[in-house]
């Protein structure tokens, strides 16, 4: 798709910076959230990201990313850059047992936080995600809730009629509806988790 200006602008400079100071760290970069439902307008929503690392970043490398987003803010306020720095197989695995990573909402930098570590932000990069480098994320990358949809065994051994791509696209359309602040009828939208506290390490560009 094709990114709106201010999107690629931020990103440009994320990336840009990135591959300046820590020079094959970020080797994937995924948008989600309102972006990818049509609902992104500059002047209230913000730039939701996902960037995978090669690796976990050491104590130094994590000082320099808060450095490179910092600059990102600085030339970019509006919309918000926010987002934070996982690697691959987290994305594989459910969000409860990834580690606190590097984050940045809002113009605040955290080191080891937990913004946007949720079954919500899997989801939408499982069926949502837009890619702005690497490879486009599959569903079989992404750890996601689809089990739940699966047909489940009964007592005698037969399975029960349920569909599971029938499923699938009612969760994702549930998602979807909570981004939107609709709610579907006999649905509960999934929230957000709240923003993570600022640790006394975490620092305000």
């Amino acid at each position: 798709m094709n990114l709106p200006a201010e999107v690629e602008r931020a990103t440009s400079t994320y990336l840009a910076l990135a591959d300046d100071r820590l020079l094959g760290l970020v080797e994937g970069l995924y948008l989600h959230g309102s972006l990818r439902f049509g609902e992104f307008h500059p002047a209230r929503s913000d730039i939701d990201f996902v960037a995978v690392v090669a690796e976990r970043p050491d104590a130094e490398q994590v000082v320099v990313l808060g450095e490179v987003l910092g600059e990102v803010a600085r030339q970019h306020p509006r919309p918000h850059f926010d987002g934070v720095h996982v690697l691959r197989t987290d994305l594989a695995a459910i969000p409860s047992g990834c580690p606190d990573v590097p984050c940045f909402h809002e113009g605040r930098f955290d080191p080891a936080g937990r913004f946007e570590l949720s079954p919500v932000t899997w989801h939408e990069l499982a069926w949502h995600g837009v890619t702005v480098r690497g490879e486009p994320l599959r569903e079989s990358d992404v750890w996601t809730d689809r089990a739940r949809s699966r047909p489940r065994a009964e007592p005698d051994g037969t399975r029960c009629a349920r569909s599971t791509a029938a499923g699938t696209r009612s969760s994702s359309r549930r998602f979807a509806s909570a981004r939107a602040g609709r709610t579907p009828p006999s649905a509960t939208p999934p929230t957000r988790p709240p923003a993570s506290r600022t640790s006394p390490r975490s620092a305000r560009w």
